[in-house]
């Protein structure tokens, strides 16, 4: 800043204003390693927005040019910021005429050139009041903690190009240096990346050893998740493991097809590894729950999957089931073992059916991802559980680094894009995996009894019914109205999300996952968030539904959405067999369901969610055979007769309590302050 003031400035004689600001965590702060290390000390902004710091740079600067210099951090849009008026809460808008909610944050509300001003003014004040908008910025106090939560926004509400578009941006790399791209030939001849798609190395003793220490990758290069070994992935969640005893001797011959070299290959890998297969089984207390858990060893011979591998995590679901005890898979493999040829690729197979057999017998399954996890391995233990988490910055994929187009884009095969794209649950930091794991494990293997009642009305308690239909609307559409997380949080003690419709898709407006209620059991619950649901939302519910079911557990359902999506990318997405799918996941489930209308209930994409027999209303809602606008729309009256036609439709909730629609409206919960 000082040599732009002191060479560059004189050189402009017209020069009259120099502006300094710190970098924004916008756009680039989805890439890998941005928060780590690319926005400036939070001493160094707190300096660049200090007065005394100012005057500094005003001497420097040539006679008659005026100096500015701003931290930026009224951008953050924190909640408190925005209500002590430290920040405007500006929309931003795109050249294509797309409006931001917020400024500096992916994930649009409409277009000024087709939307009513007012309503896209409407629909960003409720951005900026959503649960997770607020619950993620609240707390942000440093550049890098600003950061993440731009990450977090701009992946929960970001589009799905936005997202493809964050996946693809290459990690940050100390130095400016730009790491290798997977095929190119590294120094010493040796070639960068990962085995796997269906294929482990011939001879892995030609294969360096994964190190504890490397330097941040590329999302080009394999990048080491830690743990690097199979049984630091176990200690990692466990400090309480008994391993199940494996005695098959040396390897007779070289192996089922007579691969030459196998029986030394085999050998040379154990004595190095210190293991005999490569993968470990055994029991472990994680978080108070006993689990069975199979963690792979990728330094022998890539973590692949041969026979010995396949008859050891078959042995490990078998003790699972006779023991009633949910599985735990720490994978991190290349694929089947080219060695074993046929007989390897079968393993897929007879892994596929025991992790079947178990889920049939209500037992859950999570997979811990580590890196690398391609090849059959993520097809059937890893992409096959109920719940997939992963290590951040692990390479997971079908297709191994060596099997894949010459040109495809690396990024699309790393966890993080697994996320984007609804292939998995969550990241989670090795730091925070076993408190994570623990969590999840409890919820699911202690389920509510019976139905549960419907939460309490959380909206006004003084507030008398609507007067008619159009109060009803309005109400429910109020930005401050009460949404899904306001009564998750007061629901539940803690909960964890599932996340994505396993068919490329995620839905931020709809929210499903499982929560600890105050008697320490769980219920499933998928609730939408306001915005009309999208696709990926209802497939996602309905994957909700049917593990909740599997498993035994109730489910409660909060229904607040406008309806369905219609756009076209909606329609390309399959809505009508997206919505098909919840209806069919709701009517089956053995499980009970109860539902709460919270919001609007707008036609067939609300009544997807809605229980049976058992849906609630709160004062505050409505729920009709369509919007009153798209109504009139179709009985062609005019536009300003929506009003009318929301007081003919009979959607208030005393309506629907007297149409046999909804069982009944909720009150506060006693001794409310609210």
């Amino acid at each position: 800043m000082r040599r732009a003031l002191t060479a560059v400035a004189p050189r402009f004689p017209g020069l009259g204003q120099v502006s300094f600001g710190a970098v924004v965590p916008e756009g680039l702060a989805g890439r890998p390693g941005f928060a780590e290390h690319e926005p400036l000390s939070d001493a160094r902004v707190r300096l660049l927005g200090s007065p005394g710091y100012g005057r500094r740079l005003q001497e420097l600067a040539p006679p008659g040019v005026r100096v500015t210099s701003t931290d930026n951090l009224a951008l953050r849009m924190r909640p408190d910021l925005i209500h002590a008026a430290v920040c405007l809460p500006v929309l931003q808008i795109e050249p294509d005429g797309a409006v931001r909610a917020m400024a500096a944050y992916e994930g649009t509300v409409g277009n000024v050139l087709t939307d009513p001003p007012a309503e896209l003014w409407r629909r960003a004040v409720a951005r900026r009041h959503d649960p997770f908008v607020r619950e993620t910025l609240a707390p942000v106090r440093t550049m890098r903690a600003w950061a993440e939560a731009t990450r977090a926004i701009d992946l929960r509400f970001g589009t799905e190009a936005d997202r493809r578009r964050i996946a693809r941006r290459q990690a940050f790399t100390p130095g400016g240096c730009t790491a290798r791209r997977p095929g190119r030939t590294a120094p010493g001849g040796a070639k960068p990346g990962r085995y796997g798609g269906g294929a482990a190395p011939h001879d892995p003793v030609r294969t360096r050893a994964p190190s504890r220490t490397h330097t941040p990758a590329t999302s080009g290069e394999a990048r080491m998740s830690d743990p690097t070994t199979a049984r630091e992935a176990i200690a990692l969640v466990t400090d309480d493991f008994s391993e199940l005893p494996f005695d098959e001797g040396p390897l007779p011959g070289d192996g089922p097809i007579g691969w030459p070299g196998y029986s030394a290959a085999h050998a040379r890998a154990a004595e190095r590894t210190g293991e005999t297969e490569s993968v470990v089984c055994g029991t472990g207390v994680v978080g108070g729950v006993t689990a069975v858990l199979i963690s792979f060893e990728f330094r022998f011979l890539g973590g692949s999957l041969g026979e010995r591998t396949g008859a050891r995590a078959a042995a490990a679901h078998a003790l699972a089931r006779a023991r009633r005890l949910p599985v735990v898979v720490l994978p991190a493999t290349g694929g089947s073992r080219m060695h074993e040829g046929m007989r390897a690729l079968l393993q897929l197979q007879y892994l596929a059916r025991e992790s079947e057999t178990t889920r049939a017998a209500g037992l859950p399954q999570i997979a811990v991802l580590r890196d690398p996890t391609t090849g059959g391995g993520w097809a059937t233990l890893g992409a096959g559980s109920d719940v997939v988490l992963a290590l951040p910055g692990a390479q997971v994929g079908f297709a191994g680094s060596r099997v894949r187009p010459p040109d495809a884009d690396p990024a699309a095969y790393t966890a993080e894009a697994q996320l984007a794209h609804g292939h998995l649950d969550a990241i989670v930091p090795p730091g925070a995996l076993r408190e994570t794991l623990g969590r999840w494990l409890s919820l699911l293997v202690h389920p509510a009894e019976g139905p549960v009642p419907p939460p309490y009305a959380l909206g006004d308690p003084g507030a008398a019914p609507a007067a008619s239909g159009r109060e009803a609307v309005a109400r429910a559409r109020h930005p401050d109205r009460p949404r899904a997380a306001a009564y998750l949080d007061a629901h539940f003690t803690l909960r964890e999300e599932i996340s994505g419709d396993r068919c490329g898709g995620v839905d931020p407006g709809m929210r499903c996952g499982f929560g600890q209620l105050p008697d320490g059991r769980t219920v499933a619950y998928a609730a939408q968030c306001g915005t009309a649901t999208r696709p990926a939302g209802f497939r996602t519910a309905a994957r909700l539904v049917r593990l909740a079911d599997r498993l035994g557990i109730p489910v409660l359902t909060l229904v607040d959405t406008p309806g369905a999506a219609n756009d076209p990318a909606a329609e390309r997405a399959g809505a009508g067999t997206a919505i098909a799918d919840l209806f069919a996941a709701v009517a089956s489930a053995r499980t009970p369901l109860t539902s709460l209308l919270v919001g609007e209930g707008g036609s067939g994409g609300a009544l997807a969610l809605a229980a049976p027999g058992n849906t609630w209303a709160t004062p505050d809602s409505y729920f009709s055979v369509i919007a009153p606008e798209a109504a009139a729309a179709i009985l062609k009256r005019a536009p300003e007769e929506a009003a009318t036609t929301a007081d003919q439709l009979r959607l208030r909730p005393q309506d629907l309590v007297d149409l046999g629609v909804v069982r009944g409206v909720v009150e506060e919960a006693p001794g409310s302050s609210r």
